[in-house]
C-alpha cells in the first residue's frame, strides 16, 4: 500500500474508515474537507468546498507542494439529493452533486496522474451498485457515479497504453450504513467493513471491487435484468 494516500470525503462514513484503516498500516492519510476539525487525528487536510470549479486544480497544487511524494488517490467524497426531478428540477442541488460526485473526481485523477505515477501508485474512484441499476429518487446520485465507472474504465486503458505505472481500480459500493443511506431500511454494511473490502481489493491490484451485495447485483442483473431494476428502483 501506498505511503502517502489522499482520500477525500474522510471526515465520515466509508472515508472515516479508509483512513483510519490506512493509518493503522502506517500510512500518512491527507484529505479535504470543508470543516478540517472534522478529520481524524493524524489526518492533514485542505480546507476546501469539493464543489467549487477549481477544486481540483488547488487540491493538486497543494499536493505537488506539500506532499510530492503522494502515492495514492481515494475519490470518495459523494453527496445524495433524493428527489424526483418531475416535481422538482433541482437546478442548483444537481449542478452541485455533478460537480462533488464526477467533475472534481475526473479532473483530480488526470492532475494527479504524474505526482501518483511518480511513486508507482494509485487512484481509486468510488462508486455505487446504483451506476449499474439506477435508483428512481436518486437519478443524478445514480448517473453520476455511472458517468465516474466510465471514466474509471476509460481512464485505465489510458494508462495501460501509455505504460503508465498506475492502477486504477473502482469500488463499487452496496447500501452502506452513512449519512447517505439514513432512513434506508435494515441490511446495511458498516462502512468499516466496507472499507476493509476496499482496500484488500486495491492490495490485491482487483480493477473493479465489487463491495458485499454489489456480487449478487451483478450475478441478479445477468440473470434477469428487469427484476434487478425493479427491486433497485422500488427500494
Amino acid at each position: 500500500m501506498a505511503r502517502t494516500v489522499l482520500v477525500t470525503g474522510a471526515t465520515r462514513g466509508v472515508g472515516r474508515a479508509l483512513a483510519l484503516q490506512l493509518q493503522s498500516t502506517g500510512c500518512q492519510v491527507i484529505s479535504v474537507a470543508r470543516s478540517l476539525d472534522a478529520l481524524p487525528e493524524g489526518v492533514e487536510g485542505l480546507a476546501l468546498d469539493l464543489a467549487a470549479p477549481d477544486a481540483a486544480t488547488r487540491i493538486a497544487s497543494w499536493v505537488r507542494a506539500e506532499h510530492p511524494r503522494c502515492a495514492g488517490l481515494i475519490n470518495n467524497a459523494a453527496i445524495m439529493v433524493h428527489a424526483l426531478l418531475t416535481e422538482d428540477p433541482q437546478p442548483a442541488e444537481v449542478a452541485r452533486e455533478i460537480a462533488i460526485n464526477l467533475v472534481t473526481p475526473m479532473q483530480l485523477s488526470a492532475q494527479l496522474l504524474p505526482v501518483i505515477a511518480a511513486q508507482e501508485g494509485f487512484v481509486c474512484n468510488i462508486t455505487s451498485g446504483l451506476a449499474l441499476a439506477p435508483k428512481r429518487d436518486a437519478a443524478v446520485y445514480s448517473a453520476s457515479k455511472s458517468g465516474l465507472r466510465a471514466f474509471s474504465r476509460a481512464l485505465r486503458d489510458q494508462v495501460r497504453l501509455a505504460a503508465l505505472p498506475v492502477q486504477v481500480h473502482e469500488a463499487l459500493l452496496p447500501l452502506v450504513d452513512t449519512s447517505l443511506s439514513q432512513g434506508a431500511p435494515e441490511g446495511k454494511m458498516p462502512p468499516e467493513e466496507a472499507a476493509r473490502q476496499i482496500l484488500a481489493g486495491i492490495r490485491s491490484g482487483e480493477d473493479e471491487i465489487d463491495v458485499g451485495k454489489v456480487r449478487l447485483l451483478r450475478l441478479l442483473l445477468r440473470l434477469s435484468p428487469a427484476l434487478a431494476y425493479g427491486i433497485i428502483r422500488r427500494s
